[in-house]
């Protein structure tokens, strides 16, 4: 790509993020699953929580 190609990243830029503690004790920055409040890597994609969910309702 070069380094004039126009971007449209307003949507990820806006998009809400995880917040989960990392490692390194920063929060983290990744897009949450959508209907979640963690991203895929903090269990946002969790198919116990998918579960769960399931059966509340």
């Amino acid at each position: 790509m070069s380094g004039n190609h126009p971007h449209n990243t307003e949507p990820m830029l806006a998009s809400p993020r995880c917040g989960a503690k990392t490692r390194s004790g920063h929060p983290c920055r990744a897009p949450v699953v959508a209907g979640k409040t963690r991203c895929r890597m903090h269990g946002g994609a969790a198919v116990l929580a998918r579960r769960k969910e399931t059966r509340t309702l």
